[in-house]
């Protein structure tokens, strides 16, 4: 019982820290292409 909510918690930082990174990784190219175009 113990083990399985570990498990369930420690997949759900996985995923999170995962979301995080994906989106970090996303927005930049952007922020780099938005400040080419202003200047």
């Amino acid at each position: 019982m113990l083990i399985n909510v570990i498990s369930i918690s420690l997949r759900a930082l996985l995923l999170r820290t995962e979301l995080l990174w994906i989106k970090s990784v996303d927005d930049s190219p952007e922020k780099y292409t938005a400040n080419s175009k202003n200047g």
